[in-house]
């Protein structure tokens, strides 16, 4: 963890990056690989395929929305060329809460004493056997969040958020682009939620990457990190820095041209 609290490189920012094509990737704890080695996650691996042009910038953090996020994207030391937004569907929470609908169906070590949270909360054996049971309602989670983006007003108020991140692109002269996450145990609710969201950013014809089709024919049990934890595995991982490579090498290269003749 660096200084500013990501899953990143400690970079000297008095230095200048002028030379190299600065991509923030910005996103929430798929983007911060929760659950995979640092070496494993897409950043990384997207890193290590455009190393020779770029600089990315890991700010994944676990838990946070769309409004959180551009937060943390305007107050971040680099301003890049290019921004990476990762996309799930619980992006919607803060504007949901925001709207006057909790979020429900997780209650996180809400079934134990004090001191049994705190013995298992700081023992990695012990929180490990506790999660190997499943733990929070999945079906009154996938109710709100359904509730959520069938509600006008929540779903209004959420894309303002992200349009505040999409504005802030265009004001700095940074070209966006979305990768939107699935839950990787079901594709087929993923992808009607997720109607919104595409519409939305076709019609502001901003490039994006969803990735319920691409995921079909993968496994359920190759794509998710464990059978109790639906974060992506290493594998997707790896399919999602190929994906982005493919969409994004030849503008980085020619960013990178740019910037070497200024």
């Amino acid at each position: 963890i660096n200084k500013l609290g990501y899953r990143d490189c400690n970079f000297d920012f008095s230095l200048s990056t002028n030379d190299k094509v600065k991509i923030v990737i910005l996103g929430d704890s798929f983007t911060w690989g929760f659950g995979v080695r640092s070496e494993q996650r897409f950043t990384n691996l997207l890193n290590d395929k455009l190393s020779n042009t770029s600089l990315i910038f890991n700010l994944g953090k676990n838990g946070s929305d769309t409004k959180e996020e551009y937060k943390r994207l305007i107050d971040y030391p680099v301003k890049p060329n290019i921004l990476i937004l990762q996309y799930f569907l619980n992006d919607i929470e803060g504007a949901s809460k925001e709207n006057g609908q909790s979020v429900k169906g997780f209650s996180l070590y809400k079934d134990l004493n004090g001191l049994s949270e705190f013995m298992i909360r700081n023992s990695f054996i012990l929180n490990y056997i506790y999660w190997l049971i499943p733990r929070g309602n999945y079906s009154t989670y996938i109710e709100f969040l359904s509730s959520a983006y069938n509600n006008q007003d929540i779903l209004d108020s959420h894309l303002s958020d992200l349009d505040n991140i999409l504005n802030y692109c265009k004001s700095n002269e940074i070209t966006p682009y979305l990768i939107i996450i699935p839950f990787m145990n079901d594709l087929d609710l993923s992808h009607k939620l997720l109607t919104p969201i595409e519409t939305h950013l076709i019609e502001q014809d901003i490039r994006f990457i969803n990735f319920v089709d691409i995921l079909k024919d993968i496994p359920l049990k190759t794509r998710m990190v464990n059978s109790n934890d639906g974060h992506m595995s290493a594998e997707v991982h790896k399919l999602v820095a190929e994906e982005l490579y493919s969409m994004l090498h030849l503008l980085v290269e020619s960013r990178y041209r740019h910037l070497e003749d200024i």
